[in-house]
C-alpha cells in the first residue's frame, strides 16, 4: 500500500487482510507463515510469491509449484532498517514501480537522518527498556529495527544487554537493568488514560522509570511493524524517551 502498488496483488495473508482498504476485500487469503492453501495459490496465477522466513522453512511444495507454474519465490528479510530499504526496492521492482520505491526510501532515510541529528548530542542517554511481549516477558534486544530506532532517538536500549532479537527475561532481571524509561508495546489497544490500570503494576517497581513516572504505552496498531512509517515511530519514541507527556 505504501508504494501504491496494491493493484498488483492477487492474494494476501490473513494478516494483510486486516490492513488493506475495503476495495481489496475480495482478495483470497492464501495463508500465513505456518500454512499455505496451495489450491488457492494455484488459482491465483501469481508471477511472484513473497515470503518472510528462514531458508530452511520455505516449504518444498512451494518451490515445486513455483517450478511447474512458472512463478518466482522471493524470500525477503525484514529485521533491520537496512532490510526495509532493500525490501522496498525489491518490491518496487516486482510491482513495476521502482522509481516510487527509490523515492520513498530516500525520503525515509532523510527523515531518520534529521531525527538522529536532533538527538545525537544529548547526554546522558536515558536507559530505555521496551517490553514487546508480556507473557513471557520479552524485550527489544540488539540488532533489530526497534533497537535501532531507540538509539537513533537518543536512548540507550538496555534490552540489547540481554542479547540479539527479542530476548525473553523476567521481572527480576528487568529491575536489575534499572531503566529510566519503560515502554510497553500494546498495539491496537486504547491509548493510556489517567490512572491507567495497565501501568499500575509497572509503576510499583523500584526502577527510575517508576519513580519518575516515565512509563508509556505504545498503542499504535502498526507500532511494532517495520514499514516506511518508521520516522513517525522514531518521533514518538523520542518524545517518550526525552520526557514528553503520555
Amino acid at each position: 500500500m505504501q508504494l501504491g502498488a496494491a493493484k498488483s496483488l492477487v492474494g494476501v495473508t490473513k494478516y494483510d487482510k486486516l490492513m488493506l482498504p475495503t476495495e481489496f476485500g475480495d482478495l483470497p487469503v492464501i495463508g500465513d507463515y505456518l500454512d499455505l492453501n496451495y489450491e488457492l495459490l494455484y488459482q491465483a496465477h501469481p508471477t511472484a510469491v513473497i515470503v518472510f522466513m528462514s531458508a530452511e522453512r520455505v516449504p518444498p511444495r512451494l518451490r515445486e509449484l513455483a517450478q511447474t507454474e512458472g512463478f518466482e519465490v522471493h524470500n525477503l528479510k525484514l529485521d533491520t532498517i537496512a532490510d526495509l530499504y532493500t525490501t522496498t526496492e525489491a518490491l518496487g521492482r516486482m510491482a513495476g514501480c521502482p522509481d516510487t520505491a527509490s523515492a520513498r526510501v530516500a525520503a525515509t532515510r532523510g527523515e531518520l537522518a534529521e531525527i538522529q541529528a536532533q538527538y545525537a548530542s544529548r547526554t546522558p542517554q536515558p536507559r530505555v527498556a521496551y517490553i514487546i511481549g508480556r507473557n513471557p516477558l520479552m524485550l527489544v534486544g540488539h540488532g533489530v529495527f526497534l533497537d535501532e530506532l531507540i538509539t537513533l532517538a537518543g536512548g540507550h536500549n538496555v534490552g540489547a544487554e540481554l542479547g540479539q532479537g527479542w530476548p525473553v527475561t523476567n521481572r527480576e532481571r528487568l529491575l536489575q537493568l534499572q531503566p529510566d524509561v519503560l515502554l510497553i508495546g500494546t498495539p491496537g489497544e486504547p491509548p493510556a488514560q489517567a490512572e491507567d490500570p495497565r501501568l499500575a503494576p509497572w509503576l510499583r517497581d523500584s526502577t527510575p522509570a517508576a519513580r519518575n513516572q516515565r512509563i508509556y504505552l505504545h498503542t499504535d496498531p502498526n507500532g511494532q511493524l517495520l514499514t516506511l512509517d518508521i520516522a513517525q515511530q522514531a518521533r514518538e519514541l523520542a518524545r517518550n524517551i526525552h520526557g514528553a507527556s503520555r
